[in-house]
């Protein structure tokens, strides 16, 4: 018998959230992902409700979460190589693609490495959609301004953490801080026009670089983050970033315009 993985959610208060509210996010994780079929999205099994008992059952991730590999390898373990980044930062724009293109679109709302896990060869994908949104001509109201085709600035952190291994070290509860802050450190890094911050940016590659990932490469990466944390009006659509990965993972020159 395959492996399961069995996520049970909370109904009882224990962290701090509502009942009706756990309520919402097991239908709306539930309904949604009965309808999605992508590579790089998790497959949903089965649930079980009743009383209080609230569970979804997924298929079984065994390698883990993009967080770990990032920043809590077991000892003995390599890191991510450059090539598998570029794969794995592929993979994320790939689900998107398919969320956000979709006749009525999905926003994730939660991108980032701890809800990107790993199948078998390292594929990723993405998982937790309790925070997921369909949008619809009734949805898409004032809460709901970003055209679905662009990505996000936050989505794009899991990008820019690829690149630099670095993490956010504020505390738990200042997310939304958390995410602002990190943006706001790494967008001069990749938007400063005169580029005084690339050498800066460059030595936070030194680790891939030096485990012999092309600098053209990185620097291919680091513009396509740019791309992303421009203003919404001009960001690009998430199918001219699967072009762009696709480009370097093929050895070519992306679109850096």
């Amino acid at each position: 018998m395959d492996e399961v993985a069995i996520k049970v959610l909370d109904t009882e208060g224990k962290t701090g959230r509502a009942a009706n509210q756990v309520n919402r996010e097991f239908v709306n994780e539930l309904t949604l992902l009965d309808t999605l079929e992508q590579d790089n999205i998790v497959n949903i099994i089965g649930y079980a409700a009743g009383g209080g008992q609230r569970e979804l059952v997924f298929e079984y991730l065994a390698l883990g979460t993009l967080e770990k590999k990032l920043h809590d390898l077991p000892a003995g373990q390599a890191p991510l190589t450059g090539d598998t980044r570029v794969q794995v930062a592929l993979g994320v724009a790939r689900a998107l693609e398919y969320l956000h293109h979709r006749d009525a679109p999905i926003v994730h709302g939660d991108i980032k490495p701890d809800n990107i896990m790993f199948g078998e060869g390292l594929i990723p994908k993405v998982i937790d959609f309790g925070f997921s949104r369909e949008l619809t001509e009734e949805t898409a109201n004032e809460n709901y301004r970003l055209p679905p085709n662009e990505p996000q600035p936050h989505a794009w952190l899991c990008c820019t953490r690829l690149l630099t291994g670095e993490k956010p070290t504020l505390q738990e509860n200042q997310q939304l801080e958390l995410q602002n802050h990190f943006i706001l450190w790494a967008k001069p890094l990749v938007t400063d026009p005169d580029n005084q911050h690339y050498q800066e940016f460059l030595e936070y590659a030194e680790p891939l670089l030096a485990a012999g990932f092309p600098q053209e490469n990185f620097v291919d990466m680091m513009h396509i983050v740019k791309k992303c944390l421009r203003d919404y009006e001009v960001r690009p659509d998430i199918s001219e970033i699967v072009q762009d990965l696709k480009a370097i993972g093929n050895g070519a020159n992306p679109d850096i315009a």
